[in-house]
């Protein structure tokens, strides 16, 4: 990970309340929280209630048809007078899914990708119920006039439950992260800083039949399976597994801060380890016979922002941001690897905010991505590669409506423009010739024609996507701050698709939240 920040000494300082400017730093700044002693953000806490509504058919195949998230999330920073930093963050969420097939995992995949390439799947879909707790929080603190200290803790704890119809899932997810670093003044301009993170993950993975007669592999729609890679399948030997997953990173920072200006250098590097049991009653986690599989990514970043006060009242901001993880599996009954996967992510922002008495006027950004996925299912010989190119911009104007009461008006939008799609899957001439009794060999194919061709249609189409947020700010009253906006947002592919029940598929998200700042 590395970023690279420009900023100010002595400059007035603010807070993410009403503007996208300062709340896409302090998310981005969170790789190495060193970085909050040098940014100018005034001690704050906000406090709020969310609701997010989205659906559509133009989405992976692994991924629900309609997903609705409400819930309650703080966060904020506090610098007191001996110079010691707090921060940290709280969410409470419960969400729901409808109409989710072919997943039966913890996660859903993102850009084609799901978080274990292994996981239990099944034609049927179903509707889920679900409840995450996420807490964060550290401490900066200086030991004397060179150095200073960061220690934090991370946790994030939630259940997953299919229980409409079978197969009913039940998923249990725990992870707990500690960091801790030192930062060190080298001179009056310039500071070295260090950081070091381990984590562990344990989840849980119960399904059951209510109804016997499901557990049957001549009903394939309804029996699960072991999804091993992008095609592959096999037979679970349980219908529960375990997980346990470990993590260990580092991070190398260096800021030189001079006059107005400071640059931050932060360069580092996460490693993970997840292991993946044939059941859930395992005793030694160490012993290699109750594996079913092994999956190690590794990641790499780079985030840089430059932040610049142009005037007393107008700042810009150039953001950057880059990752690529690459991964292997390996099923550890097969030998050798089955699987690979890798993603680079490239994304740089422009931004410009406008204040007035402390409170941002004009919040203006114009930027560019850049996406490539790739996996190979080894034993299934197939293959993925996309890559998209993506030009946003988002736009908000404060219109004061009264002395008390102001409107923030925002627009954003963004292109996905396919630069390069490649798609192999040499064993699809296999379904030609299935036997009405090859329940297996019906499975595989229901997944090529429900996950892989569509999936592999919506990688490859560029598409368009509009939002609209509508904002109100009840101004200080009793010294609360006090923000609320509801949100639209539009997604659909320029072209006719084909492997989709409609030839124009949408995605559309709605969302509304209430946000009081103090």
């Amino acid at each position: 990970m590395c970023c690279v920040n420009i900023g100010w000494l002595n400059a007035q300082e603010f807070t993410p309340a009403g503007n996208t400017f300062f709340s896409d730093i302090l998310t981005a700044e969170k790789i190495n929280p060193f970085n909050y002693l040098y940014l100018p953000v005034k001690n704050y806490t906000e406090t709020g209630l969310f609701y997010t509504a989205e659906g559509g058919g133009f989405k992976d195949a692994r991924i629900p048809s309609e997903m609705q998230d409400f819930g309650l999330q703080t966060n904020g920073i506090y610098k007191n007078e001996n110079g010691i930093l707090f921060y940290g963050d709280l969410s409470i969420t419960k969400s729901y899914y409808k109409n989710l097939k072919w997943n039966l995992s913890y996660q859903l995949p993102e850009n084609g990708l799901m978080e274990d390439p292994h996981y239990f799947g099944v034609a049927r879909p179903g509707n889920w119920s679900n409840q995450d707790y996420d807490i964060n929080g550290g401490i900066l603190f200086p030991i004397n006039d060179k150095w200073h200290a960061l220690a934090e803790v991370n946790y994030n704890l939630f259940n997953k439950y299919r229980n409409d119809r079978d197969p009913r899932d039940q998923i249990t997810f725990n992870e707990l992260v500690f960091n801790a670093g030192l930062n060190y003044q080298l001179t009056a301009y310039q500071y070295v800083s260090l950081k070091g993170s381990y984590g562990t993950t344990d989840i849980s993975n119960k399904t059951n039949y209510t109804n016997s007669n499901d557990d049957s592999p001549k009903n394939y729609k309804r029996y699960i399976k072991w999804i091993t890679g992008y095609g592959s399948f096999s037979n679970p030997f349980w219908t529960s597994t375990m997980r346990n997953y470990h993590q260990v990173g580092i991070t190398l920072g260096y800021t030189l801060e001079y006059e107005t200006y400071n640059i931050n250098l932060d360069v580092g590097y996460l490693q993970k380890k997840q292991d993946t049991y044939k059941n859930s009653n395992v005793n030694n986690k160490h012993n290699e016979q109750d594996f079913f599989a092994e999956y190690e990514p590794e990641t790499y970043s780079l985030d840089g922002l430059i932040l610049k006060r142009q005037t007393e009242n107008s700042h810009l901001k150039l953001q950057f941001s880059g990752l690529h993880t690459k991964a292997g599996n390996t099923l550890t009954n097969q030998g050798g690897q089955s699987y690979s996967a890798s993603i680079t992510k490239v994304n740089l922002l422009f931004g410009y905010l406008e204040t007035k008495q402390g409170k941002s006027v004009t919040d203006l950004g114009l930027g560019v991505g850049y996406t490539n996925s790739e996996q190979k299912d080894v034993l299934e010989q197939s293959r993925l590669n996309f890559s998209f190119v993506k030009p946003e911009f988002y736009a908000m104007k404060r219109i004061e409506i009264n002395p008390n009461l102001d409107f923030l008006p925002k627009v954003s939008g963004q292109v996905n423009i396919s630069l390069n799609h490649q798609f192999n899957y040499p064993n699809a001439s296999y379904f030609n010739s299935i036997q009405d009794k090859d329940f297996f060999g019906l499975t595989q194919k229901l997944f090529y024609e429900e996950v892989t061709l569509p999936n592999s249609e919506l990688f490859s189409a560029s598409n368009w996507q509009s939002s609209i947020d509508l904002g109100l700010n009840l101004k200080s009253i009793q010294n609360l701050d006090t923000y609320f906006s509801i949100k639209g947002s539009y997604q659909e592919s320029f072209s006719n698709l084909q492997y989709f029940n409609n030839a124009t598929p949408n995605r559309w998200n709605f969302s509304a939240s209430l946000k009081v700042y103090y």
